[in-house]
């Protein structure tokens, strides 16, 4: 349909403004043309509420209202509502746009009609009666999939608090207190997972990734459900490949793998609920892949993402591989009764015989710059309560490695820490590899200690 139309109608026609928050309007409207098109695009594929289906629900959702609502324009009143715009079209044509048809609505008696009309004609005699007067109603079970104007203008740094569903209460439930700028009921009730724990090691020619996510919504706890779950990667719209899939019941922590390119893409969750009146759930975000093994500069050093992983055995830590990322912990954020990790992560160009000097810190977030300034050599932990100090050479029989062999040597490695001494509140890991001609590696992530 879009493709018969000319270019001021289809620029009409792609007006999403009424579907943003206040200021993203304003924003929207003084776009061109040309780059409203572009940014329809990105909103949609954003927008998408299960990329594994064909099609685009959402998306649908919105022409079919432009359609009826450019049909009721042509009539200028039907047996609900008036849409010529003395009699208020224009705030007709915007509800429908953004929220739909409503679930009911409710007459409250010919006193309200007489009331209302009176009120027009009499205390506003410029304004003409528009009867039927009525309440309208949405049921609960709706959901605003579009995404923030910020993930909107960079989908690939995108965090899976980008989308937000719908106002849920503790039990998962909606509740009927937030009311979002536009919404659409799907098929199916779809809920938002956390994000997980996403991580990446590399190889000569790609990108390995693994993400480890748990089926907790406390709606899928209740649903006690099989679903199919699928790792997905988007490059743009109407491009999703899948990487992986596998089987999870409620409750289940279920870890996907696939292989990437060292493009940014986007990663997708999708679970699918199997009964027939059951639930689906997805979590989406931003990913940028390090570059492979094949693109770093002859001899230069560099370290994989650090995973976080429940404690391994004597045996697992003693020859660490990839296969401990099957063990990924689906979030970061550790108990007060489990406050054991273990680390696994790679180093690349960092050979046995190099004498790698490592420098593992466990300090509170907010002592990040401090660490941007601060070199290897550098003491910073005195006190055990406040953070976590470890240093040792490759020679060292501290943490196990095992090398993988090829035209960039790779090292598996692993090391158990115990934060338990530890205050409740967010950390940083930092850990830093240098080689023995001076050269360093620098990899971060972040762990948070529950009270």
């Amino acid at each position: 349909m879009r493709q018969t139309m000319g270019d001021s109608l289809r620029c009409e026609w792609d007006d999403v403004s009424e579907l943003l928050e206040g200021g993203d309007q304003a924003r929207f409207r003084s776009m061109s043309c040309a780059a409203r098109e572009q940014f329809t695009g990105t909103i949609w594929w954003l927008a998408d509420p299960l990329w594994r289906e064909p099609g685009n629900a959402r998306r649908m959702e919105h022409d079919a209202r432009r359609t009826e609502i450019n049909i009721g324009r042509m009539a200028t009143q039907d047996e609900r509502f008036s849409y010529d715009r003395q009699r208020g079209g224009e705030a007709v044509a915007s509800m429908i746009l953004r929220f739909g048809w409503p679930t009911y609505r409710g007459w409250l008696g010919m006193f309200d009609e007489r009331d209302h009309t009176n009120w027009l004609t009499v205390t506003h005699r410029a304004w003409p009666p528009s009867p039927p007067y009525s309440t309208l109603e949405f049921s609960l079970d709706r959901i605003h999939t579009l995404p923030s104007w910020r993930a909107a203008l960079n989908p690939f740094e995108a965090k899976s608090e980008d989308w937000r569903f719908i106002d849920e209460d503790s039990t998962g439930m909606p509740t009927a207190i937030w009311w979002p700028t536009e919404h659409f009921r799907p098929a199916r009730r779809l809920v938002q997972l956390p994000e997980g724990q996403t991580v990446s090691v590399r190889r000569q020619s790609y990108i390995e990734v693994v993400s480890a996510v748990t089926m907790g919504h406390p709606a899928q706890l209740r649903a006690r459900d099989r679903y199919d779950v699928m790792l997905l990667a988007s490059s743009g719209p109407e491009r999703a490949d899948s990487l992986d899939q596998q089987w999870a019941a409620s409750g289940d922590t279920v870890r996907l793998r696939g292989r990437l390119s060292g493009e940014p893409t986007l990663l997708g969750i999708e679970a699918v609920g199997q009964a027939a009146d059951g639930l689906d759930a997805r979590t989406r975000f931003g990913f940028s892949p390090p570059r492979p093994l094949s693109a770093l500069a002859a001899d230069e050093p560099a370290v994989s993402d650090l995973a976080l992983l429940p404690p391994l055995s004597a045996a697992q830590l003693a020859a660490p591989s990839d296969t401990l990322l099957h063990l990924l912990r689906p979030s970061s954020m550790l108990t007060a009764n489990d406050r054991r990790l273990s680390l696994y992560w790679e180093s690349y160009n960092t050979r046995p015989s190099d004498s790698v000097q490592i420098v593992l810190r466990v300090v509170p977030e907010n002592g990040a710059s401090l660490l941007r300034r601060l070199g290897i050599a550098a003491r910073l932990i005195a006190d055990p309560t406040e953070g976590v100090e470890v240093r040792w050479l490759d020679s060292e029989p501290l943490g196990g490695q095992t090398t993988l062999v090829g035209p960039v040597s790779a090292q598996m490695r692993a090391i158990t820490l115990d934060l338990g001494r530890l205050k409740p509140g967010r950390y940083l890991i930092d850990l830093r590899m240098q080689r023995k001609d001076g050269r360093m590696a620098v990899q971060q992530t972040a762990v948070e200690l529950l009270p």
